[in-house]
């Protein structure tokens, strides 16, 4: 199996040491190498299929990154992290495997066993990739479920896929910078697919509200907020086997239970911020729920609803960005305002489908 495209990053000290382990990594794999900390943030900005960290280099750099930002970002430990240390410097390191670490290796560095535990490492991406073909399939009759439960979220499903897609595409550097592992490809896809599936805890909730002509009572719209707990709660209740497959499970949970919750809570809007377990604000709402927020928005403002016609591209506009800053975060809100052009394209395509019967 060739591994010659898998792009490793490799940040190290400028030693002759490890000089020797960059040439013998190089003949195997695409390495990029970064000798300092402010040269290994200022370029970070995209996931690679590795890393490895030289441990001499800045010991609290390489702590923070690997329990900290391991806990941001479900497939942050699903991209293998790699330390070089010297021999007395191994109990520090292996405190580390409770971390999130997957492997360290001591000096004196063997080129040829350092190269084949990468290897080993990198033949377990092929489990995921299984992963996401079999919840593809999963995620896919729970979105036909849904749309099946309410005729007028029709194409409902399919467009937050795509506009999803669509914002993860145009994340400006910003953000990058907050998440940096945010940005893998392994983790879109994950966001993507469970996007499709984040109101499914409307199955619950009783037709005459579902379905009802006419604005909700307080009790009902009450009652229709329980979808979040009831999605969350069915997701909760599926047997998972293996690592891969419960990292999408909480992307997807994180989607479910927080993409209803408010950039800035007060006392105006209070009442229309839920989520479950409990209500987050600011950069405590995950990343991913903080988009499907607007995405979700935005698409239940242009569709036909049992109790509303659908409503204009321009005026979904003025609404999200009257929001800016209150409802949403007005940094995903000016991504949106650069691309809303596209939100209109895909949902103006939607609508030319044949819709069912």
């Amino acid at each position: 199996m060739d591994f010659k495209n898998k792009k490793i990053i490799f940040l190290r000290k400028e030693t002759t040491e490890m000089i020797s382990v960059e040439t013998a990594l190089k003949k195997y794999f695409n390495v990029i190498i970064y000798k300092s900390e402010e040269e290994f943030n200022n370029n970070i900005n995209t996931a690679p299929d590795m890393f490895i960290f030289d441990f001499a280099i800045n010991e609290p750099l390489i702590s923070y990154f690997i329990t900290d930002e391991i806990r941001k970002n479900a497939f942050f430990k699903n991209i293998p992290i790699m330390l070089l240390t010297k021999k007395k410097r191994e109990v520090t390191a292996s405190q580390y495997l409770a971390e999130g670490l997957i492997d360290y290796m001591t000096a004196p560095y063997n080129s040829s066993i350092l190269k084949n535990r990468i290897y080993g490492l990198f033949r377990n991406e092929w489990r995921l990739k299984e992963a996401f073909q079999s919840n593809y399939d999963i995620f896919d009759a729970m979105s036909h479920l849904i749309e099946k439960r309410d005729e007028y979220t029709f194409g409902h499903v399919s467009r937050t896929r795509d506009y999803m897609n669509l914002l993860l595409g145009n994340l400006p550097e910003s953000i990058s910078k907050k998440y940096p592992l945010f940005l893998s490809e392994s983790t879109k896809k994950a966001i993507q697919l469970s996007a499709q599936i984040h109101d499914i805890g409307k199955v619950a909730v009783p037709d005459s509200i579902l379905k009802k002509k006419g604005l909700l009572d307080e009790n009902e719209y009450e009652e229709i907020k329980k979808h979040v707990k009831e999605g969350s709660q069915a997701l909760e209740k599926i047997q998972l086997h293996n690592v891969e497959t419960k990292a999408i499970f909480e992307i997807a949970l994180r989607i479910i239970r927080y993409h209803h919750c408010y950039w800035k809570v007060n006392e105006e809007n209070k009442n229309k911020s839920y989520g479950y377990p409990e209500v987050l604000s600011g950069d405590a709402i995950p990343l991913e729920a903080q988009l499907m927020a607007i995405i979700d928005t935005y698409d239940a403002i242009r569709s036909k609803r049992s109790y509303k016609n659908e409503i204009d591209h321009a005026t979904a506009c003025d609404i999200i960005i009257k929001e800016k800053g209150l409802q949403f975060n007005p940094e995903i809100v000016e991504i949106f305002e650069k691309i809303e052009d596209e939100f209109n394209r895909i949902n103006e395509m939607s609508n030319e489908q044949i819709k069912p019967a």
